[in-house]
């Protein structure tokens, strides 16, 4: 029996009323009786019942659940270049997510150099990738052990048919006026000779269809021959345990994309700017290009605008059906649910919000819990409408949030009610 039924059960059978039992309210009321009879010129027409009983009782259910399956939910579209790993290192203050995605993988990039090789040193002359003419001129290395090929103009290969998307607009669905904070993204450059050749720039294709540069330069402390990024086995990976993401690579702009609840629509150019020196052993074959792009997802957002709320769509299933039996009882005149949390309530600042498309009930939180207040025009609302809300907390402009690395579990319900009954004898 679920939470919400025990609370039902315990309210239809009548234990809300402390520890008496229905046997032991009327013995109560026969001895009521025989006192009034003794003391008493005349016997009551009528007796007022009041007080404020409560019941409470140990509850597991789990907050951090909510959040993994909102990233779920919204990352989990069936494509199998998107991979979430959760954060489990214990230095981390907050709930982090690891997102990997491999963006582009192009191995079919083939070379022909034959014209070049050709060539005699200072000569002008043409190497051919995909079949796009790069004009350069022959130069020796040093000790003529090496010929190289050094490019005379810039030159763009051409681009992926198709963007690449990544769905992130479905955060819309959870958190509405929220921006993540701390969220960091980076690109990874991987694959054979022909990575050390080209740049390439990484852009957000928008609503409007306009490509928005996203890519920012490379790190300049790294020289041709550091390897920045050791590419991630991700498929081996249960959990990623780093405090951050892997070294190297160049850092890319998402986070206003993300927080816009847009697509993230990925395309990229690949660029030989003029003056590359082309190693012709390098281009002996087909060539490789990999691109992945790492991003760093820590669950901690501010509000960027007054009475921005989170949204807890189908975690308080069937607790309506609750509301509406507690309000077919007319004798209670007011209720209060407090909803105890461990270690502490990461939800702090915020207000909670029962609401319908016509009545809303509006609820404080501390350090520890949250709680439903309702008073006698809510429970009088509640009986005279079918209610089933939606529950939400909200946030004014500039509040953060946070959610703690670990799990924010609710461990206990208390029940508490006033009655007022009034029988006639």
């Amino acid at each position: 029996m679920d939470n919400v039924n025990v609370l039902s059960y315990i309210l239809n059978n009548g234990i809300i009323w402390s520890k008496l039992s229905m046997k032991k309210i009327c013995n109560f009321l026969c001895v009521t009786l025989i006192f009034f009879s003794v003391f008493a010129c005349t016997m009551p027409s009528e007796l007022e019942i009041t007080g404020a009983p409560s019941v409470k009782f140990a509850a597991n259910k789990s907050f951090s659940d909510f959040f993994d399956d909102m990233i779920d939910n919204v990352l989990n579209t069936g494509n199998n270049n998107v991979e979430r790993r959760n954060c489990t290192n214990p230095s981390l203050q907050y709930k982090t997510f690891f997102i990997h995605i491999e963006a582009f993988r192009d191995d079919d990039y083939e070379c022909d150099t034959e014209e070049a090789e050709l060539l005699g040193v200072g000569n002008s002359g043409s190497i051919w990738i995909n079949e796009t003419e790069i004009p350069g001129k022959i130069q020796n290395g040093t000790n003529n052990t090496k010929k190289y090929f050094v490019t005379q103009k810039d030159t763009e290969l051409p681009p992926p048919k198709e963007p690449y998307n990544v769905p992130f607009n479905g955060f819309g669905e959870y958190l509405e006026g929220f921006g993540f904070t701390g969220l960091k993204s980076k690109m990874y450059i991987s694959g054979t000779d022909i990575v050390n050749m080209i740049d390439i720039e990484l852009y957000h294709i928008d609503s409007d269809g306009t490509p928005v540069l996203i890519s920012k330069e490379k790190d300049k402390s790294l020289t041709p021959d550091t390897v920045p990024y050791e590419k991630i086995d991700i498929d081996s990976l249960e959990e990623y345990t780093g405090l951050d993401l892997p070294p190297g690579g160049t850092d890319i702009d998402i986070i206003d994309i993300i927080n816009s609840n847009e697509d993230l629509s990925v395309t990229y150019k690949v660029k030989i700017k003029k003056g590359t020196k082309v190693d012709l052993e390098w281009l002996k074959g087909t060539q490789v290009i990999i691109v992945e792009i790492v991003i760093w997802l820590p669950m901690t957002f501010e509000a960027e605008e007054d009475e921005a709320i989170i949204n807890f769509t189908g975690f308080f299933d069937g607790i309506s059906d609750f509301f509406n039996t507690i309000s077919e009882n007319e004798f209670i005149e007011n209720m209060n649910i407090k909803i105890g949390l461990q270690p502490l309530n990461p939800f702090g600042d915020g207000v909670f919000v029962i609401k319908d498309d016509n009545y809303s009930i509006q609820s404080p939180m501390d350090d520890y819990s949250f709680i439903f207040i309702f008073n006698k025009e809510d429970l009088e609302y509640i009986n005279k409408n079918k209610f089933i809300p939606g529950y939400s907390i909200k946030y004014r402009n500039g509040d953060m949030l946070g959610i703690p690395n670990g799990d924010a579990m609710i461990t206990t319900i208390t029940l508490n009610a006033g009655i007022k009954l009034n029988m006639e004898l």
